[in-house]
């Protein structure tokens, strides 16, 4: 199984992403969740993780943020960044910091799709269901 942490302050978004990805790859991610950048990348240093997929904006550590800090635990996985605002200073910013796609709210199953087909050959698994 592919290990994903899902970040957003949210709960009902980290719910709406991990329920998403339940149906469409059942048995394919071990689903995690965090509620803002600190605990995403306190999980991260304690624990394996392939994919994050962070929010922009949150308290207490912002997803940019919490991708600088990343960097610096030289975490190795992939970030897909989520936000409600079409920004490109934004973009380009998470994009330097080392982000693998951006995908704007709200999230649909086949923009979810498009950043993980991206992502395939980057994540452990190859077998990743096309659906």
């Amino acid at each position: 199984m592919i290990p994903i942490l899902i970040v957003d302050d949210e709960a009902a978004i980290r719910a709406s992403i991990a329920s998403m990805l339940e149906a469409r790859y059942p048995g394919t991610f071990s689903l995690h969740q965090a509620e803002n950048g600190q605990r995403a990348v306190e999980f991260a240093c304690a624990q394996s993780v392939s994919l994050i997929l962070a929010d922009i904006k949150m308290p207490v550590l912002t997803g940019l943020d919490m991708l600088e800090r990343l960097s610096e635990v030289h975490y190795e996985g992939e970030v897909i960044v989520i936000s409600g605002f079409d920004d490109y200073a934004l973009v380009r910013r998470a994009m330097k910091l080392g982000a693998s796609d951006y995908l704007l709210k709200p999230i649909t199953y086949p923009k979810l799709k498009a950043c993980l087909d991206k992502l395939e050959s980057a994540l452990p698994r190859r077998d990743i269901p096309s659906q």
